[in-house]
């Protein structure tokens, strides 16, 4: 059972909350690319952590480090840096999460809301699961946050 609870805390439990909570996730986005040496050190702090439970047998650990396997293999598939030429800018997108056809993109282009200056910015569109693309299909739609 302590796998399969490792498993959902680094897959499900994530995207749960980033739907629940898309404003705090986006903040909270926002704030790691803002600090890199502190988010670096709390990843290797918590990783460090969960290794040392694994070593020790914790299934929910143990659960973890596979979630974050299959983790790193879809992302593989599905993060993509982009270059806006149209806007000046580029970005980092992350498609088909958590149902196909979303986006969340880290962005750093022109944007009318700030009067065309270059900015940093999330852009979120979560689609509706199993309807198709196109009008009353955004479960949510944030564009150029925090502008």
């Amino acid at each position: 059972m302590g796998e399969l609870k490792g498993v959902a805390d680094v897959t499900v439990t994530p995207v749960v909350q980033a739907v629940e909570h898309p404003i705090d996730t986006a903040a909270g986005i926002a704030h790691s690319v803002a600090h890199p040496v502190e988010t670096a050190q709390n990843v290797v702090a918590g990783a460090k952590d969960t290794l040392s439970k694994v070593a020790q047998g914790d299934g929910r650990a143990i659960g973890q480090v596979v979630g974050v396997a299959a983790t790193v293999a879809y992302a593989a598939e599905n993060i993509r840096p982009r270059l806006y030429e149209n806007a000046g800018g580029g970005g980092v997108n992350i498609m088909n999460t958590p149902t196909t056809g979303s986006r969340i993109g880290l962005d750093v282009h022109g944007i009318p809301e700030a009067g065309g200056g270059v900015r940093p910015h999330i852009d979120i569109t979560i689609k509706k699961p199993g309807v198709p693309s196109g009008p009353g299909s955004n479960l949510v739609n944030i564009k150029h946050w925090p502008w």
